[in-house]
């Protein structure tokens, strides 16, 4: 199979114990029209295994990086924007590929396993909030119960101050995207 070129993107940083986060830039061509945002791709390590959230394609020095982390063995797409470079981290590891329910994954592959608020999940101590009843697509977020919780979104259009109201924005880590312009902060 062809995969897309990797596009640019920084080294992988260990934010917190076992959660790293890689930034890079994506570019899309729309009507003639060359349309550039960052993008953030999530990697969350347990014990060997590495889940990736909202994938990014990393160079060959980033690989071997990633290589030294553990091994991926699972890959999540948290919305239809995303999805890019799932099929190479899939068909080099062997997988398995967590999107939300009617998600069409941009490759045609078929979902493996379906995230959905009761689980399974595709790490320990975590949850999944959905959101396809507020923006007519399926969409949501990963949180995490670790260091004071994090949160891995996608580009929701801004449906989640609504949708999660009373989850506590401190040490809650967000990849929002808006216009596309993606954006990684710490609330603090």
């Amino acid at each position: 199979m062809e995969y897309p070129e990797p596009m640019e993107h920084g080294p992988i940083v260990e934010v917190i114990p076992d959660i790293f986060v890689v930034s890079g830039v994506m570019r899309s061509e729309q009507n003639s029209t060359t349309a550039q945002f960052s993008r953030n791709m999530v990697i969350i390590r347990e014990g060997e295994h590495l889940t990736i959230v909202n994938s990014i394609l990393l160079d060959e020095d980033g690989l071997d990086e990633l290589e030294c982390l553990g091994m991926v063995t699972n890959v999540v797409s948290l919305g239809q924007a995303h999805g890019r470079d799932d099929e190479f981290y899939l068909d080099r590891w062997g997988g398995k590929l967590w999107a939300p329910a009617n998600l069409q994954h941009r490759s045609g592959r078929a979902v493996d396993v379906t995230l959905v608020p009761e689980g399974p999940f595709p790490v320990e101590n975590c949850s999944y909030i959905g959101f396809s009843a507020t923006t007519g697509s399926d969409e949501g977020v990963l949180l995490l119960n670790r260091a004071g919780g994090i949160l891995e979104s996608t580009g929701h259009r801004n449906t989640w101050a609504n949708t999660l109201a009373g989850v506590s924005k401190s040490r809650v880590f967000l990849g929002r995207s808006f216009k596309r312009r993606a954006i990684f902060e710490r609330c603090v």
